[in-house]
Parts: C-alpha cells; sequence; structure tokens
C-alpha cells in the first residue's frame, strides 16, 4: 500500500513469452496523460486465447510481457490530462463520460488518431489489426502495441481515453457465492 493507503500492487495473467501463461503480482500500471485507469469488474476470455498465446494462430503479439485478453467493464479511477493529440485538459472540458466512479466499457480496438487517412489500428491485449498477422507489421502498429500492450485479465487498466465507453444502466451479473 502506498502512503495515501492506496494499492500499488496487483495480481495479472501475464504472457511472458509464447506458450508462457502464468498468474503474477505486478505494479497497478501508471496513468498516462492521453489515458484512464480503470479498476476491472468483469473480462471476458476469448475461446481462442491459449491457440493466440502459444503461436498456433500467428498473430502479432505485443512485446513480452504483456497481459492478453479484450473487452472489460470496469470503473474509472483517474483520468490523463491530454484530452486530444496536443490539446490538454481544462476546466469545463466536457469529458462526463470519463469522470471518476464511472462505469465504462474497455474496447480492444484503438485506432490512433492520425490527422489524415487511416491511422494504425491494434486491438489492445492481442494484435494488430488488418492483414499484419499474415505478414509484417507496421511500425506504427507496433509502436502501438509497445505503449497499450496490455488487456484486461488483471484488477487494473489504464489505456487510451479514447477507447472507453460509459456504459450507462448496465448491470453486472455475478455468480452467487
Amino acid at each position: 500500500m502506498s502512503a495515501a493507503g492506496q494499492a500499488t500492487r496487483q495480481h495479472a495473467w501475464v504472457v511472458r513469452g509464447p506458450g508462457d501463461l502464468a498468474w503474477q503480482e505486478r505494479p497497478i500500471p501508471a496513468l498516462r496523460p492521453d489515458g484512464t485507469l480503470v479498476r476491472i469488474e468483469t473480462a471476458s476470455v476469448l475461446s481462442y486465447l491459449g491457440k493466440v498465446i502459444d503461436g498456433t494462430l500467428g498473430y502479432a503479439l505485443p512485446p513480452f510481457p504483456f497481459v492478453p485478453g479484450t473487452n472489460a467493464v470496469g470503473r474509472v479511477l483517474a483520468v490523463g490530462r491530454v484530452l486530444a493529440v496536443g490539446r490538454v485538459l481544462a476546466v469545463g472540458d466536457e469529458v462526463s463520460h470519463l469522470a471518476a466512479g464511472r462505469r465504462v466499457f474497455l474496447s480492444p480496438h484503438l485506432s490512433a488518431p492520425v490527422p489524415a487517412g487511416d491511422g494504425p489500428q491494434i486491438l489492445i491485449g492481442l494484435t494488430p489489426m488488418g492483414s499484419s498477422r499474415f505478414g509484417s507489421v507496421p511500425d506504427a502498429a507496433r509502436r502501438l502495441q509497445e505503449i497499450w500492450r496490455d488487456g484486461c485479465p488483471a484488477r487494473w487498466r489504464t489505456g487510451p481515453r479514447y477507447a472507453r465507453h460509459r456504459s450507462t444502466g448496465w448491470t453486472i451479473i455475478r455468480p452467487r457465492d
């Protein structure tokens, strides 16, 4: 625990190398200026994730180690101060869908904001988009994977603010004890 009483460590499923998945203790990710920090309430696991991790499907994975996984629902704990490329958050800016305490859906689809043309795209915690898994990965997509490598099977996750969507009226179904 930190001096302020906040947790500083978490447990997460981590891919350490091809076919090597382990439950590990890790630091809670640091909040990036253009990101959010979310406490995960529930996350999905892809039915074919084992084949992705062992290399059978040939996905272009993020650099090791990384937390695999895609979609999740959680609560926003903190929001970075950079609203968009080159724009710093100011008093009065409307970001209510990312206010602390709000429940959000974490989308794995990340398309880099590029002023003109199509930017690189990835599925956070999985692979670049398009045909890159069958050939070379564009440098811009690889850079996105280096920055936003970790997916959802962790207690806390940081990610880009534009891959978060407010989940109004959703109810989380929990198993009975």
